[in-house]
């Protein structure tokens, strides 16, 4: 079945189940690498506090404290793989049920796949002028740094670090303008996920904040709800990724196991680095773009405060 028509009878049946949602919407949409893990932890935690200022958030999904399983309704490369499934038809009966049943004003929704959907695609469940759209940003050579050591921990990648640089292009200023066209431009906002930017240095508080959510009162989560490994551990997995494991059964042998042990120890939470050249000629590919979207959505100059990367001899280039 090709993409279109797969995609089709996804939407379909989401109108069919009468699943847009007839109440005031709050969609994070990540982007990835930008605490999302620990954002929807949190919310999930508190989830009666948000309750009791009005805002319902779903439980429905894989995993249950985000939404990951409700954005991939809307890819043609999620699972579950045919539009006809058992499994997707109770994923949308099930996220409808309890929508629809919820007493709250409000729906808060967060998945950092809704960033890879054609926003336009999301009309079929959330109505364009009843929801506020939140996205955070991060320096594209801090972001590749982050992304990379997700890659090679979640996946079966065994690239060194100066070849993922050659294909990870995070562009800005196209992303950002898809989404306040499909979206009321009122209710879509952006911030930069930088520790300076953040509403006291935190993504969960400046969240909160900018969408009207009280956390005097909230739980915060205990540990790093998604911890990343560097160091010699990056370098181990890169290892085993080439062992003929399937990426799923990789996964679920190393994955959280991994996340941990890099908690024990900072050296095993060192960010892969290239040479300084090659930082600020990977930053150049950036700086039209940057300086748009730094215009267009915050009225200044330059989007990100450049740092130097630490250097770490333990960790080579590659």
């Amino acid at each position: 079945m090709t993409a279109p028509k797969f995609l089709k009878l996804r939407l379909e049946m989401i109108q069919s189940l009468n699943a847009k949602l007839d109440r005031d919407v709050i969609l994070h949409i990540g982007r990835h690498k930008t605490g999302t893990s620990t954002l929807q932890h949190t919310l999930y935690q508190n989830i009666d506090r948000l309750a009791e200022q009005g805002i319902f958030y779903p439980r429905t999904g894989d995993p249950s404290w985000a939404h990951h399983e409700v954005a991939r309704l809307f890819t043609s490369s999620g699972r579950p793989t045919k539009p006809s499934s058992p499994q997707l038809q109770a994923a949308l009966q099930a996220l409808a049920n309890e929508v629809h049943a919820a007493p709250q004003d409000r729906v808060m929704i967060s998945s950092e796949a809704f960033q890879n959907i054609k926003p336009g695609l999301l009309h079929a469940a959330f109505d364009p002028t009843r929801t506020s759209v939140y996205a955070y940003i991060r320096e594209q050579y801090d972001y590749a740094q982050s992304s990379y050591c997700q890659a090679v921990q979640a996946r079966k990648d065994t690239e060194d670090f100066a070849s993922y640089l050659t294909h990870f292009n995070p562009l800005y200023d196209e992303f950002l303008r898809l989404w306040k066209t499909d979206f009321s431009p009122a209710a879509f906002h952006v911030q930069v996920y930088a520790r300076a930017a953040l509403y006291n240095g935190d993504v969960v508080q400046d969240f909160c904040r900018a969408c009207g959510v009280d956390t005097s009162d909230f739980t915060p989560i205990k540990r790093n709800a998604n911890a990343s490994i560097g160091g010699p551990l990056l370098t181990f997995k890169r290892e085993i990724n080439a062992l003929p494991f399937t990426e799923a059964r990789l996964k679920a042998m190393t994955y959280n196991k991994l996340g941990r042990l890099a908690e024990t120890d900072p050296l095993f939470q060192q960010k892969p680095t290239v040479p300084a050249d090659q930082v600020a000629a990977y930053r150049a590919r950036f700086t039209d773009n940057n300086h748009a979207v730094a215009k267009m959505w915050f009225d200044r100059d330059e989007l990100f405060e450049l740092k130097t990367p630490k250097e770490h001899a333990e960790l080579p280039a590659q």
